[in-house]
């Protein structure tokens, strides 16, 4: 549902509901990934980062992997 949001161009709930799956599931990586992307393609590159950083942490079955990089 929240990447729809972005999608067309409503990123402030779209990051609302991103944040409320993880506040659900602190170990939801793909909740994470989706709003790292968000943070980053709008400019937030410091937020961003943050999140990155524990997203890392998160252990999980598939083989995903962040790839960050800043927007300047």
């Amino acid at each position: 549902m929240a990447r729809i949001f972005y999608i067309y161009g409503n990123n402030d709930k779209a990051i609302d509901l991103l944040n409320q799956a993880i506040n659900l599931d602190s170990n939801y990586k793909s909740a994470y990934i989706n709003l790292i992307n968000i943070y980053n393609k709008t400019g937030n590159s410091k937020e961003a980062l943050k999140l990155k950083t524990k997203a890392d942490k998160i252990k999980n079955d598939s083989s995903e992997k962040i790839i960050f990089k800043s927007k300047k």
